[in-house]
């Protein structure tokens, strides 16, 4: 079983979920927004437009390495040496850039949503306690050569 690092507390740890993450309850499992109709439709259309697959993990894979020292270890956490995604059998889920609670008005924007896996959407909100800004502006430019 491939072990992985945990975003929250940097311990190697295999499965799903890290033990420092077992008891941590997930707001929206019980947000009545997730559940609405809308949402799931959008959703759906979301992965689609994205291919079914981890949009970042292409966007890096269709860019090359990138010069950026912060981009060079997103690159190496989501693609390994042999070039292929490190998490491609994982569930993908839609992630709101601009968190619904930071600006309401772009939770059903489609430039503001992006299809990625469960361990890069964990690892993308451990980036954004660094440097939100510009974390959010890679993922627009992913999003962006999605859109027509």
């Amino acid at each position: 079983m491939d072990k992985k690092f945990c975003n929250h507390c940097g311990r190697l740890y295999s499965g799903s979920r890290c033990s420092c993450q077992k008891n941590v309850k997930r707001n929206y499992k019980h947000d009545p927004f997730y559940n609405s109709k809308h949402w799931v439709q959008l959703s759906k259309f979301i992965k689609s437009r994205d291919y079914l697959q981890d949009r970042l993990v292409m966007y890096f894979i269709k860019k090359g390495k990138p010069e950026n020292i912060l981009w060079q270890h997103v690159y190496n956490y989501l693609i390994d040496v042999t070039g292929q995604p490190r998490f491609k059998d994982e569930k993908l889920i839609v992630h709101h850039i601009v968190p619904r609670e930071d600006d309401y008005s772009k939770q059903y924007s489609i430039e503001n949503l992006i299809t990625v896996s469960n361990s890069v959407h964990e690892y993308i909100h451990a980036l954004y306690k660094g440097n939100k800004e510009s974390v959010q502006q890679l993922l627009c430019e992913a999003v962006a050569e999605t859109l027509p």
